[in-house]
């Protein structure tokens, strides 16, 4: 089972995904993640998350299927791979939910003299 989406989630009817896309999107995701400083292990997977893993999986179908000669599937890789890429960009600790606040302990309370 894929970490960040389903096969049910793909609703593209020309391009048929496979449990194997999936799972190389799972790589592919948690090596974005890792990029920007997070342990792919710390996160919950969020839409933004399954969006990435769905248009990279897509993008590789579309890319193998073509095979170089379908001009078609290459423009509809193009563009899967330019949603990715978009969202990749919107990729950040706040988009993944790590930058509030512990919700336990201790927190710093700035204290100013006058």
């Amino acid at each position: 089972m894929s970490k960040y989406a389903i096969l049910t989630d793909g609703n593209d009817l020309g391009l048929v995904l496979t449990q194997s896309d999936l799972d190389a999107a799972d790589v592919f995701v948690d090596s974005q993640i890792s990029l920007i400083g997070v342990d792919p292990e710390e996160i919950t997977p969020n839409d933004l998350l399954k969006n990435i893993a769905i248009h990279y999986s897509y993008y590789c179908v579309a890319t193998r299927s073509a095979s170089g000669e379908d001009n078609l599937l290459l423009d509809k890789a193009d563009r899967y791979r330019r949603l990715y890429q978009d969202e990749i960009a919107t990729l950040s600790k706040r988009t993944l939910g790590l930058d509030k606040l512990p919700s336990r302990g201790f927190r710093a309370i700035p204290i100013y003299r006058s």
